[in-house]
């Protein structure tokens, strides 16, 4: 359970499958896609999937926010990554799912995952097609699904969209400076990308010998986007992918290790600027001292520290769960060489 297998392994077992069943290759793995998505279910991750969306278009939203946390939960995954639009020409109930993996050949699965899990979830059925009409230009790698759901949802889809909205006052209600304390990595930039104002450590990081950041420095030469993945870093491509869960990276590194943050674009339409609301993204302790963020740096009532701190002890556990199976081995082959030597010893007395 604890042991990792290289996808070689994958591709050898589904090429002996399709020779000796005479079922397609990807027939085999979409099929492995549902049974992966019900043994997700049957070791508990089914009301964290159940929590992740109301509907299927934001439970969509949510998968690559959901991957890039396990990525940092399991040391050594590379966790693929998802980006999901309507169609812009559909009712409703069509979306692109833009799915991109250093994995080759695992797309089937992808789709196998997505009907099971849409059914179970919403109970829904869906058609998950490849789509080739897409006019944006796809990186190495990308493969982008066409996914149309049964009409029944898109009644609930509208009810959705016709909930009224809350009116936001003009009035600023708390001061930048408790802002910046309050949440001390934001990030404020403008539609040119210029940065507006930043939380207390992000401007400790990035501040000039002066102790004030650079007039007119844009967010875009300070950081690149991991996730999703955007055709570009600019102002309308963020407004188009909201709803998603964003991971940037420092391009050139103040410290060790470049700083990582993962967060929520949010949009203010007072100012016509996007807040990024984010934490810092680690895998353990020592990966966030060499960002050169302090646990003291995240505040009281931002779950990132306590996700830390619990990845140390999760990561001590999964260790001595590998020594354990590693000593029951070796013990079950002791026990296998001593009954050989028992049945040599009763064959020499008899």
């Amino acid at each position: 359970m604890h042991e990792r297998y290289a996808d070689e392994v994958t591709y050898h077992l589904v090429a002996s499958a399709e020779k000796v069943l005479g079922v397609p290759a990807a027939a085999i793995l979409e099929l492995f896609g549902g049974f992966f998505f019900e043994f997700c279910v049957e070791i508990g991750y089914d009301k964290l999937l159940y929590a992740l969306g109301g509907t299927p278009m934001d439970f969509l939203e949510q998968l690559d926010g959901l991957h890039d946390h396990l990525s940092t939960t399991f040391v050594g995954y590379h966790a693929p990554s998802f980006r999901v639009t309507r169609d812009e020409w559909g009712d409703g109930t069509e979306f692109y799912l833009h799915y991109y993996s250093t994995r080759p050949g695992l797309g089937p699965v992808v789709v196998g995952v997505l009907k099971a899990s849409l059914k179970q979830l919403f109970n829904v059925d869906c058609q998950v097609e490849v789509s080739t009409d897409q006019e944006e230009e796809q990186d190495p790698g990308e493969i982008c699904f066409f996914i149309t759901m049964s009409s029944k949802q898109k009644e609930i889809d509208r009810q959705e969209s016709n909930v009224p909205r809350p009116v936001n006052s003009t009035k600023s209600l708390i001061s930048p400076q408790s802002f910046s304390h309050l949440f001390p990595f934001h990030i404020t930039f403008n539609r040119d990308l210029e940065i507006t104002s930043c939380g207390n450590v992000v401007r400790r990081l990035f501040q000039s010998s002066d102790g004030l950041l650079k007039q007119g420095l844009t967010i875009d030469s300070m950081f690149e986007i991991v996730r999703p993945r955007l055709t570009g870093f600019s102002f309308m491509n963020i407004l188009a992918l909201i709803n998603t869960t964003y991971v940037l990276r420092q391009r050139v590194a103040t410290t060790t290790k470049p700083l990582k943050l993962r967060g929520r674009m949010t949009y203010q339409w007072q100012s016509n600027t996007v807040i990024f609301l984010c934490s810092p993204s680690a895998t353990d302790l020592q990966d966030l001292f060499e960002q050169g963020v302090y646990l003291t740096d995240i505040p009281v009532h931002d779950a990132v520290k306590d996700l830390i701190l619990m990845s140390e002890v999760f990561a001590k556990e999964q260790e001595a769960a590998k020594q354990m199976e590693a000593m029951t081995q070796v013990m079950q082959s002791r026990l296998e060489e001593l009954e050989t030597e028992k049945k040599k010893t009763d064959r020499s007395v008899s």
